[in-house]
């Protein structure tokens, strides 16, 4: 598409402008690690790329859990994931998911990865929570959702991990409703 001059261009490679909200990296807030937390990223030395999303390596992740690289992973928590399934080398991913001292897992489904928590914890579909659909992406559109429905007890994401941050001392960065999290990421759109 470079080569012919076909990039940004109507019925081509269209580069849409992302809309005046906070990204997925500021919503996380990566730039918030310390620089001794951020050496602490299993694989960053390796993955430096990763670093700019604040992601560990998963094959890093495992060899900490098996063999204690860099230092010992004790417990896990996933959401909507199935690194049994998804991730290179299923024999040695199930060795460290059977290692690791606890793990949570968060699905709609109990999935190969689920079977093997200590809990499971119901999350919410997108027609059960209110939502700002594919704010993440970089497409040029936020799709605003109203919950439909609620099921059983069912959490989204971000209800699952306000909780936790909460009770480590993260409080100021977490909102006591959902829709704080929401506000928060149209607030330099001034709406909410």
């Amino acid at each position: 598409m470079g080569i012919t001059g076909n990039i940004d261009k109507g019925g081509w490679q269209v580069l849409f402008r992302t809309p005046k909200i906070r990204n997925v990296g500021e919503f996380g807030a990566h730039k918030l690690l310390s620089k001794e937390q951020k050496a602490k990223r299993l694989g960053g030395d390796r993955f430096r790329l990763a670093g700019n999303f604040a992601i560990s390596n998963p094959k890093a992740v495992w060899g900490a859990v098996l063999e204690e690289k860099h230092y010992p992973v004790k417990m896990m928590f996933f959401i909507s994931s199935n690194p049994l399934m998804m991730r290179a080398n299923a024999e040695e991913v199930r060795h460290a998911l059977e290692a690791v001292e606890f793990m949570a897992v968060a699905d709609f489904f109990i999935t190969p990865t689920a079977e093997l928590a200590d809990i499971v914890l119901p999350t919410s579909t997108w027609l059960e929570m209110d939502y700002l659909g594919d704010f993440w992406k970089r497409h040029g559109y936020i799709l605003p959702r109203r919950k439909v429905i609620q099921v059983g007890e069912c959490r989204s994401d971000h209800e699952m991990l306000n909780d936790p941050a909460k009770c480590v001392g993260q409080e100021e960065y977490w909102w006591d409703i959902f829709e704080g999290d929401l506000d928060y990421i149209l607030k330099s759109m001034e709406i909410t």
